[in-house]
């Protein structure tokens, strides 16, 4: 199911039921939905939120980790586990003549870390990735989803418009400060604790999460495993000081 809620008041106004299980879901200004599927699905699909249905599916890589719109609204790009050749995968939102969803997968298939959850910057030119990639999105097939640089691998990445900086946490509690046109590494602070989401505040100059103790095991298998991460607190850090 999914649920309606205004930001002002945080109440649902409204629930209605699609035919699948959902895994992740990212939605336009226009009232479209873009949703990935639980389970042996694996699909995706666009659903139309002011007439509550479903508009149609399209074939997707199994266990998609990530979904992002990119700001143009037109694209939706997805990461998955590891579990086939699609690291990552674009598809168009809007149905072709043949009534279908166009997309294509990334040309990497191996050569790179890639795959699983990622961000895309504001400005839709990068899609940072959690596996330590950053690619350059376009709008053609043949120059979208290109490796243009690496970045420390983490578990949680924070952009936001506006800000000439982004930033990544890692399974071990650091937080790394990145600059956004060089993507060159700032700063390191060991902040002491497992952020598995952060949202950068550029206004305030502060990272907002949720946190949570680093395990003691973290990083030493190189697999960062969630199901061992137990419900955490909203932290914000401030990024001036230190």
């Amino acid at each position: 199911q999914i649920q309606a809620i205004p930001t002002a008041s945080l109440k649902a106004t409204g629930t209605f039921a699609v035919p699948f299980g959902i895994h992740r879901i990212a939605a336009t200004s226009g009232g479209l939905i873009a949703a990935t599927g639980l389970g042996q699905w694996g699909g995706f699909a666009v659903i139309d939120a002011s007439k509550r249905s479903l508009v149609g599916t399209a074939h997707m890589v199994y266990g998609g980790a990530s979904l992002r719109l990119h700001p143009d609204q037109t694209r939706a790009y997805t990461g998955d586990f590891g579990l086939s050749p699609a690291d990552f995968r674009c598809t168009f939102i809007k149905k072709n003549a043949q009534n279908q969803y166009d997309g294509y997968d990334s040309p990497y298939h191996g050569d790179y870390p890639l795959g699983g959850s990622f961000e895309i910057t504001p400005d839709g030119r990068y899609l940072l990735g959690c596996a330590g990639s950053v690619l350059r999105l376009a709008k053609t097939k043949d120059a979208d989803l290109r490796y243009v640089g690496k970045i420390d691998a983490g578990i949680a990445i924070g952009v936001a418009k506006g800000s000439n900086t982004f930033v990544v946490v890692n399974a071990e509690g650091f937080l790394k400060i990145y600059d956004l046109d060089k993507l060159e590494l700032k700063k390191s602070i060991k902040i002491g604790a497992l952020c598995t989401r952060v949202v950068l505040d550029s206004a305030r100059n502060r990272l907002h999460a949720v946190a949570s103790p680093v395990p003691p095991d973290a990083g030493r298998s190189g697999y960062f495993d969630y199901n061992a991460v137990r419900a955490g607190d909203i932290m914000s850090f401030s990024l001036t000081g230190k």
